[in-house]
């Protein structure tokens, strides 16, 4: 589903599909945002989810929160924020509205608009609610690009993200999530719901799906390919000897060395800085031990690097 782009276009590259580790949930929120008189495909995918009862399946609430503009669709995800905080309910968000052809965001009946970057924070709090089991389900064009939502010096938004890469047809994105809930629900399987959503071949692209430990590495690699080149790091140790110098102070040889160091210092120590915060650590202390295999692999993708370097 997609509204003509008021931007230039921000030429932002799909990621490929990556296959999810486990996550928890216990609801099914549908925030749905669209034109009136169209077809209501957040309401028809929670009648199917809900029809998934008639087969004697244990079935999640289900909940379809209608909202006509950016306020209150913020609104609406606070309120999921704050019944997290308040009961450990744990949902699926799943969001059936417009995005911008230009994949900068979203668009409402009302003329407002929400770019992904501005859909960082308020879901970010959210996937803290949830101890970082948010999984949010882009049913919008082009809603894979949200995951440009990421900031490369704060908290993940979510756990997961699903969306298509390009526009899509509003029953594309309804028979696709319609299996990809039907077999969740039905085998608390991640993986094999991914699969079925897959198979739902779209016109146009196909769908994203990564984690936030995909996003890490990302993230981490990054980083270390921008900053932490040996030209890179060679001008810094330059720069930081010539401040030094300049300051009228001498360095002796073991200084010089530390300081031809420092970089590769910042380079290795990088993705521990980053985790704690990225993974939100200090508020729920078990994802240091959940998420402790990715810090390992990206430290030695960081040290691999390095030394590749050299």
């Amino acid at each position: 589903m997609t509204k003509e782009s008021q931007d230039p276009d921000l030429n932002h590259q799909p990621y490929p599909g990556i296959a999810m580790s486990s996550f928890g949930f216990s609801k099914v929120a549908i925030i749905q945002s669209l034109d009136p008189g169209e077809f209501e495909t957040g309401t028809e995918l929670g009648r199917s989810i809900e029809g998934l009862r008639d087969d004697d399946v244990v079935v999640p609430d289900v909940e379809v929160i209608n909202v006509k503009g950016r306020d209150e669709f913020l609104h609406a995800v606070d309120k999921l924020t704050t019944e997290a905080e308040q009961s450990d309910v744990v949902p699926i968000l799943q969001i059936e509205m417009h995005g911008w052809e230009n994949k900068s965001g979203l668009a409402f009946p009302d003329d407002s608009s929400l770019t992904w970057q501005e859909l960082s924070d308020p879901l970010a709090r959210l996937n803290k609610a949830t101890r970082f089991n948010l999984l949010v389900c882009m049913s919008a064009c082009f809603g894979g690009h949200s995951l440009s939502f990421v900031k490369h010096d704060g908290p993940s938004p979510c756990f997961a993200l699903i969306g298509p890469t390009h526009s899509v047809s509003p029953s594309e994105l309804l028979g696709g999530f319609r299996s990809f809930y039907r077999e969740l629900i039905m085998t608390l399987d991640v993986n094999a719901a991914v699969t079925k959503l897959h198979a739902h071949k779209l016109q146009e692209g196909g769908y994203i799906n990564i984690t936030a430990e995909q996003w890490f590495f990302r993230v981490a690699n990054g980083y270390i390919k921008t900053y932490c080149t040996q030209e890179r790091l060679q001008a810094r140790a330059r720069a930081l000897t010539d401040q030094i110098k300049n300051e009228g102070r001498t360095l002796n040889d073991a200084q010089l060395a530390a300081i031809a160091q420092f970089g590769t210092t910042l380079a290795t120590n990088f993705v521990d800085r980053q985790f704690p915060t990225f993974f939100m650590v200090d508020a729920i202390p078990e994802n240091s031990t959940r998420f402790g295999q990715s810090l390992t692999k990206a430290k030695q993708e960081v040290a691999d690097f390095m030394a590749a370097q050299k």
